[in-house]
């Protein structure tokens, strides 16, 4: 990002989300974003994703400067380098736990016996190895939040972007999502950018970037 700025205006109000920003995240980095509500972390992560575009400044991915792309060309390049997860869950309802986890690999024609394996794999690691055949409205909110996450992962996207992934979960589950967000960044080699206002997640990523009224208050690297 190089002097990012996002202006939200209206007839009655304007309102300065993102003031400024200058930030690089190198390939593999696991890095939190935090700040309260109404901070700017998630309009970071929206502009970060290419949902949203800059008011000003440039947001540039692998050096692409995302405001040059076409709508075409900037899809493409969200199919291909970047898995969201979101704070409401996108599952859809009438598909099991396991099929809307295999959705992903359906578009790239990879839903083969290996990536199936691997979906099941990461659903047993986050606890729901026992689940794959319920129906989202089967199972509770922390649950249906633990599916959103393996399906974001499950194509091993160069970057995932996650606001507030562990949300509605509990301590322990909120443990074994990071520890699992921590080795695929690791071994899969992705940058995962993930919003939150707890700073006990801290604690696996490389990184700790701190957002106070749109602004990078500090930037810390942790010391492992």
């Amino acid at each position: 990002m190089d002097q990012v700025w996002k202006v939200y205006r209206s007839k009655e109000i304007e309102y300065t989300a993102v003031k400024g920003i200058s930030l690089t995240v190198e390939k593999g980095e696991f890095v939190t974003i935090l700040g309260a509500s109404g901070s700017g972390k998630t309009t970071l992560l929206d502009l970060i994703g290419t949902l949203d575009s800059p008011t000003k400044g440039k947001v540039l991915i692998d050096g692409v400067d995302a405001s040059s792309l076409s709508d075409r060309k900037l899809s493409l390049l969200r199919n291909e380098k970047i898995g969201f997860v979101f704070q409401s869950y996108n599952l859809v309802p009438y598909l099991n736990v396991l099929e809307n986890v295999i959705l992903p690999l359906m578009v790239y024609g990879k839903d083969n016996e290996q990536g199936i394996e691997l979906a099941k794999k990461l659903l047993t690691e986050v606890g729901l190895g026992e689940k794959m055949r319920k129906k989202p409205n089967e199972l509770s909110g922390g649950e249906q939040q633990r599916v959103a996450i393996v399906r974001a992962l499950i194509n091993k996207p160069p970057i995932l972007l996650a606001d507030e992934p562990t949300g509605n979960l509990d301590s322990k589950t909120s443990e074994d999502v990071l520890r699992l967000l921590a080795r695929m960044s690791k071994e899969e080699n992705i940058t995962v950018l993930m919003a939150t206002h707890d700073p006990d997640l801290t604690k696996l990523s490389d990184r700790s970037i701190y957002i106070k009224d749109g602004q990078i208050e500090k930037d810390v690297r942790m010391r492992r």
